[in-house]
């Protein structure tokens, strides 16, 4: 009996590490929906996401292609693993990669960060960005997070050349 007791506590110890490592390697929060099917439905509600400290959740909130609102021939896609890619009328125009940060982080800016604020740093793929002292050069444009939805994206552009909005909508 005592040992039948020792076994099936040592299988349930067992089973939790398993759990708590399969957990581990995908994500917790996305543990539990693996395998799921759901079926597909229409985004319709513009509860903005939270653009604070949590980056992989902006992340996943902007990953996908979006739709310039002001001209409709651009899309940006951002990709779950960091790239960013520009189209034209269909034709690649722009590839990149993208950092998001904020005042938490270790980014080191030219502008003052906002608490509650993300930010995007696009760095064009065929520029050099940065010396040995850390300074930046052309080829990286950064960006205040205004907005995302899942079916809006409004960031700011920040820099030299002034501040510029650009609103996309998810296609």
């Amino acid at each position: 009996m005592f040992k039948r007791t020792i076994t099936l506590f040592a299988l349930a110890i067992a089973a939790g590490a398993a759990g708590y490592t399969y957990g581990y390697n995908i994500g917790f929060d996305t543990a539990h929906t693996q395998g799921l099917k759901t079926p597909s439905a229409k985004i319709t509600e513009k509860k903005p996401i939270e653009t604070g400290p949590n980056l992989s959740n902006m992340l996943r909130a902007v990953t996908g292609n979006w739709q310039s609102v002001a001209d409709k021939k651009l899309v940006r896609e951002f990709t779950a693993s960091s790239t960013v890619t520009d189209r034209y009328a269909n034709k690649k125009i722009f590839s990149g990669s993208l950092t998001l940060f904020n005042i938490q982080s270790d980014e080191k800016v030219s502008f003052t960060m906002q608490p509650g604020r993300s930010y995007m740093k696009i760095i064009d793929d065929k520029a050099t960005v940065t010396d040995e002292n850390g300074t930046t050069t052309e080829g990286v444009t950064y960006y205040q997070i205004d907005t995302v939805t899942p079916t809006e994206l409004k960031i700011t552009s920040i820099g030299t050349e002034g501040e510029k909005s650009i609103s996309f909508k998810r296609i």
